[in-house]
């Protein structure tokens, strides 16, 4: 767990793109004759905290998880911001949610959700400070996290996984290449489409297999933390992929070279996906190769 709103949790490798904090103090401005004004401090200002969150449905229900913030917000209550060392920030009022799709399905669903989130600091009554929530002594250190011992087996199959998926990527951009070859010919070039369908299936079956092997990961190794977006992120362009040709109707073949313009978009943006998350998975090799000597 990363951090807690109220009730609302925030998981390692599901929540924050960014967390930014913004403090300072507030001064009067005191007139002097023939002088300069002069600066008297009066207090500090409220804390005031901005979350960029992404929320996708390899990791969770987006839209459920937008409904949970727009209700704390609406509730218009304090809300206790503790992060998952324990840390306790203080309490704090949404103040802005700002929201933005980046992806949704055929039906209109919400696939993947951008969210903005700022919070304000709450301090009430000076006379009855809000006391911190109860937060069980002890919490690990991230960096003490980080150190514990590591399943050298779930390390080696998320690793695994992930770079057959990288490399059955680049087979599956191949094949589409050849097959969009064709596509002046759409009778030849749907002879090629089997070829594709399998091609495809053999990128999303080893992302489907790495991402649960990289959740394991995510609470020790925090490399492991873009790699499961990025396999997510790629899952999903690769299910598109696969639905755009299956959508296919027989006798439609004069559909068929812009199916392929579209797949091999899609597999072509899996493929930079991937290609950026290069050294965090080199990282994680090499931790392989460490913790077997």
């Amino acid at each position: 767990m990363f951090a807690v709103l109220g009730d609302i949790p925030f998981q390692l490798g599901t929540s924050f793109d960014a967390l930014d904090g913004t403090f300072g103090n507030d001064f009067a401005e005191q007139a002097r004759i023939g002088h300069k004004p002069g600066l008297q401090f009066t207090g500090a200002k409220l804390d005031e905290y901005h979350l960029t969150l992404v929320l996708h449905q390899r990791y969770c229900d987006p839209a459920s998880e937008w409904q949970r913030l727009q209700a704390a917000s609406r509730a218009h209550q304090a809300l206790a911001f503790v992060l998952g060392n324990g840390d306790y920030k203080g309490w704090f009022v949404i103040t802005d949610l700002s929201l933005s799709t980046q992806l949704c399905s055929a039906q209109g669903r919400a696939q993947a959700l951008s969210v903005e989130v700022t919070l304000r600091e709450y301090t009430g009554d000076p006379q009855k400070p809000l006391r911190p929530p109860a937060v069980k002594g002890g919490l690990p250190n991230l960096n003490q996290t980080r150190q514990a011992a590591l399943p050298a087996s779930g390390l080696r199959q998320a690793v695994g996984f992930a770079r057959q998926a990288q490399s059955a990527l680049q087979t599956a951009s191949s094949v589409i290449r050849v097959a969009r070859q064709m596509k002046s010919n759409p009778v030849a070039a749907l002879t090629r489409v089997p070829g594709v369908l399998t091609s495809l299936g053999d990128v999303a079956a080893p992302l489907a297999q790495s991402q649960p092997w990289l959740r394991q990961l995510t609470g020790r190794l925090p490399d492991a933390i873009p790699l499961l977006r990025a396999s997510g992120e790629a899952a999903t362009m690769i299910d598109h992929a696969q639905d755009t040709l299956r959508g296919l109707a027989p006798g439609e073949s004069q559909h068929l070279p812009g199916a392929l313009d579209t797949v091999a978009g899609l597999v072509g943006n899996a493929v930079t996906v991937y290609q950026h998350q290069s050294a965090p998975l080199s990282r994680l090799a090499s931790r392989i190769i460490s913790r077997g000597r």
